[in-house]
């Protein structure tokens, strides 16, 4: 089994609840300050998972260091995906293109 394989219930149902929640609302925005925030605090939720995992608390018969490597690994991916909205982000604000309203 790899840390692609590991389904929700493996998570601590804590943790669970928490990373479908982030990823729902990650989903939904179309704020790029909002998304980023929420990646950072989703890869925050990855790597104490990946913690859990490696204190020895409770899971079923993986790896795991090779299920935390793997957490490890998907949270660097969502941060990188965070920084990628920061980019976007700061490239709109200064876009002749798409120039922002600016109430006084």
């Amino acid at each position: 089994m790899t840390a692609a394989d590991v389904p929700f219930s493996m998570y601590p149902r804590t943790t669970a609840v928490r990373i479908r929640d982030l990823m729902r609302r990650c989903a939904i925005t179309h704020d790029h300050a909002e998304r980023a925030a929420l990646l950072e605090r989703l890869a925050a939720e990855l790597d104490r998972a990946a913690r859990d995992l490696l204190d020895n608390r409770p899971t079923e018969e993986c790896s795991r260091r090779e299920l935390a490597a793997g957490l490890h690994g998907q949270a660097g991916m969502v941060r990188f995906f965070a920084d990628l909205e920061r980019r976007d982000r700061a490239r709109q604000a200064f876009d002749p293109a798409h120039p922002r309203v600016r109430y006084p």
